[in-house]
C-alpha cells in the first residue's frame, strides 16, 4: 500500500470515528442537551466536517455534481442552533414556539445527515468481495435458524431467534443448547455459516483498506459523467446537449479507433501482451492510436485538463537535467491569431494562416546555448500530445517559428509573451477537441534494422 492509500484510509476512518462520535453527540443534544465540554467538542467536530467539505469542493473537477451528490455533507456542516438563536431578540411567545420547534427538528437532521453521509462507503464496503451476500445469508440463516429451534427444541420464539444469532457469530449459546436431531444440524449448519462470515468480514476489511480500490480512468470518469446528464437531462440546455453529442462521437469514434489498433497488435512483435485475448498495454495502446489533428470543434479544453498535459510536459527528460525550458500558454484568441497572421506574413503563408484554430496553443521554447534545446522540447512536446490524447484531447506540432523567431515581426511578440531573448521557440502544441477524427497512416515497420 503505497503513502497515498495510506493517507486515505486514515483519512477514511478519522472522518467516520467524528461522524459517529458527532451522531452520539447530535441525539445527546436532541434527548437532554449538551453541558458546555460537549458543545464544544460538537463545535469542533463541526468546524472539521465544514473544511473537509469546502476544500472536497474546491478540489472537485464537477463542483456542479459534487454539490447534488453531497446534499447529506451539506446539512450536516449548516449551523442550525446559530440560525435559530436569533429569533430570540423577538419577544412574541408564538414565534419563540416556532423557533424551539424547527431547531429540535433540525437537529434530528443533523443527526440523519451525518448518518447518512457515509452511505456510499458503506454500499462500496458491502459490495466490496461480494460481502453483501454473505450477509444477507447469514441474516436468512438466522432467522430461519430461529424459527426452527423455536419448533425442535420448543424454545420462546425471542429465545430461538437469539439463540441462532449468538451461534452464527461464534460467540456461543451459553446453557442453551439442542438435543434434538434436528436442532443440531442447524447448530452445525449456524456455526458454519458464522465462521464463513467472520472469514469474508476480515477479507472484506483487508480489501476495501489495504488492498486499494482502481482508480477510474478518465475515460470511464467521462461515461459516468454522461450518464449522470442523462439522468438529470431536464436540467439540460441546448448547448449542453450539442456538447454531449460531440463528445459521445468522439469517444465512439476512439472506441473504434482502439478496436482497430488491438486487432492490429495482435501480431505485432513485442511482448506487451502475452497471448490473444489479453488485453494490451494501454501505454502502448495510447501511442500507437495517437494522430495529428487540423481541426477543431469550439469545445473548450477544461483547466484541470490543461495542468495535467503542462505537468506531462514538464515531467520529459532534458539533457544534464538542466530544465531550460519555457512552456508558454495561450488562450487568448485574438493573441493567438495575431501570431498565427504574423507567421504566415513572414512564411508567406497568407494572412489567414491560424494554427488550425485550436483552443489553446502552447509555445515550448528552449535556451538557444542549450546543444540539447530542440532534443528537450521536443521530448516535452510528445509528452504533453500523449497526455493530450489519453484525455481525448486532439494536437499538432506546428513548427514555423524555430527559424523566424529573431524577425522584427515575430520577436516583439514573443517578448510581450514574456518569453527571453535567448530562447528560441522550437515548436508550438495546439490543443483541442478534434472536429473529426484524424486520418490514420500506416507505418513502415521495415525501417527497423537489427545488427548483432
Amino acid at each position: 500500500m503505497n503513502r497515498k492509500q495510506r493517507v486515505n484510509v486514515a483519512y477514511q476512518v478519522l472522518m467516520g470515528i467524528l461522524a459517529v462520535l458527532a451522531v452520539g453527540i447530535a441525539i445527546e443534544d436532541v434527548v437532554k442537551g449538551l453541558s458546555k465540554t460537549w458543545n464544544v467538542v460538537d463545535t469542533v467536530i463541526l468546524w472539521v466536517f465544514v473544511v473537509d467539505y469546502v476544500v472536497r469542493l474546491v478540489l472537485a473537477r464537477d463542483r456542479k455534481r459534487f454539490l447534488k451528490e453531497n446534499v447529506l455533507d451539506l446539512l450536516a456542516i449548516l449551523p442550525f442552533n446559530s440560525m435559530f438563536r436569533g429569533l430570540r431578540i423577538f419577544k412574541v411567545r408564538k414565534v419563540l414556539r416556532i423557533s424551539k420547534v424547527t431547531t429540535t427538528t433540525a437537529r434530528i437532521a443533523r443527526v440523519c445527515s451525518y448518518g447518512l453521509r457515509w452511505t456510499r462507503n458503506v454500499r462500496a464496503f458491502l459490495n466490496t468481495n461480494g460481502f453483501k451476500y454473505m450477509l444477507l445469508t447469514a441474516v436468512v440463516l438466522t432467522l430461519f435458524g430461529g424459527i426452527g429451534i423455536h419448533f425442535a427444541e420448543g424454545m420462546s420464539l425471542e429465545d430461538g431467534v437469539w439463540w441462532a444469532f449468538v451461534t452464527v457469530t461464534t460467540v456461543g449459546y451459553g446453557d442453551i443448547s439442542p438435543h434434538t436431531l434436528a436442532g443440531r444440524v442447524m447448530a452445525g449448519i449456524l456455526m458454519l455459516t458464522g465462521i464463513g462470515l467472520i472469514g469474508s468480514i476480515t477479507s472484506t476489511l483487508t480489501s476495501y483498506f489495504f488492498s486499494g480500490r482502481k482508480e477510474r480512468t478518465y475515460r470511464e470518469e467521462l461515461v459516468e459523467g454522461m450518464k449522470n446528464q442523462l439522468d438529470h437531462m431536464e436540467d439540460m440546455k441546448e448547448e449542453d446537449v450539442r456538447e454531449f453529442i460531440e463528445l459521445f462521437s468522439m469517444l465512439f469514434k476512439q472506441s473504434q479507433s482502439l478496436a482497430k489498433d488491438e486487432e492490429r497488435a495482435y501480431n505485432y512483435p513485442t511482448s506487451l501482451h502475452m497471448e490473444r485475448g489479453t488485453i494490451m498495454n494501454q501505454v502502448y495502446e495510447n501511442m500507437i492510436s495517437r494522430r495529428s489533428c487540423r481541426a477543431y470543434t469550439t469545445q473548450a479544453v477544461k483547466q484541470e485538463d490543461l495542468e495535467l498535459i503542462l505537468k506531462a510536459g514538464i515531467n520529459a527528460p532534458s539533457g544534464m537535467n538542466r530544465q531550460s525550458w519555457r512552456f508558454t500558454v495561450i488562450r487568448d484568441k485574438d493573441k493567438m491569431m495575431e501570431l498565427a497572421k504574423a507567421v504566415g506574413t513572414v512564411l508567406d503563408r497568407g494572412e489567414n494562416y491560424d494554427f488550425y484554430r485550436p483552443d489553446v496553443i502552447v509555445l515550448v521554447s528552449n535556451d538557444r546555448e542549450n546543444t540539447n534545446g530542440l532534443a528537450d522540447c521536443a521530448c516535452a512536446l510528445q509528452n504533453m500530445f500523449l497526455m493530450a490524447h489519453s484525455l481525448g484531447i486532439g494536437s499538432c506540432w506546428i513548427n514555423q517559428l524555430k527559424t523566424i523567431c529573431d524577425d522584427e515581426r515575430i520577436r516583439p511578440l514573443l517578448d510581450s509573451y514574456g518569453i527571453p531573448k535567448e530562447h528560441i521557440v522550437w515548436g508550438i502544441a495546439d490543443l483541442g477537441y478534434a472536429k473529426e477524427e484524424p486520418k490514420k497512416k500506416e507505418k513502415d515497420e521495415a525501417v527497423i534494422h537489427y545488427v548483432g
